[in-house]
């Protein structure tokens, strides 16, 4: 008799804390539920990953630049992808977006982290070069957002190549542009 009352007691206790956590979740949550998933790294892209290689190389080869963070990433249409990196003062950073060949427009946010915008890079299918370089030199160490975004018709998640690189200290400083990287 004992062991039923406990049973019983336990299932009442489960079933109040899980009506409790469901109240506390609709009550926290002020967006409806979406069925969109959230884009995820890693894709294979071989042609856009040879492209982002050849693009990456001018950086490295060219200006001593090294790659800290350099990832190809699965995004959905219109979903935007943020990355959180803590940049430090006074170093020279290179942003390298290079977006799908489907994509009709894409863009590149940078927020400081009091979430101001800092930039705001945008190009389109007729644009040349076809993806987002953004030299960057921050005034403070802080934790920085960037949010990649790729418009493409339909709703099938497209590959993006997303790298940030470096210019090591002590290294003299040569002329990034955020058009083109400098030709070999």
């Amino acid at each position: 008799m004992s062991h039923r009352f406990t049973l019983l007691l336990l299932l009442s206790f489960t079933f109040c804390c899980a009506t409790y956590a469901q109240d506390t979740k609709e009550t926290t949550i002020d967006a409806p539920p979406t069925k969109q998933k959230m884009p995820s790294l890693g894709c294979i892209d071989k042609a856009l990953r040879v492209r982002a290689e050849d693009i990456k190389g001018s950086f490295t080869d060219i200006q001593g630049m090294t790659v800290l963070r350099d990832a190809m990433i699965s995004m959905d249409p219109q979903v935007p992808f943020p990355i959180e990196i803590k940049f430090e003062k006074h170093h020279t950073y290179q942003l390298l977006f290079v977006n799908s060949k489907d994509a009709s427009k894409a863009w590149l946010e940078l927020y400081d982290g009091d979430d101001k915008l800092i930039t705001k890079k945008i190009i389109t299918k007729s644009d040349d070069p076809q993806y987002i370089s953004y030299p960057f030199s921050p005034q403070e160490t802080d934790t920085y957002l960037i949010v990649l975004t790729q418009q493409v018709k339909g709703n099938q998640p497209v590959c993006g190549s997303f790298t940030i690189m470096e210019l090591p200290e002590g290294t003299e400083t040569l002329p990034i542009s955020d058009e083109h990287p400098p030709k070999k």
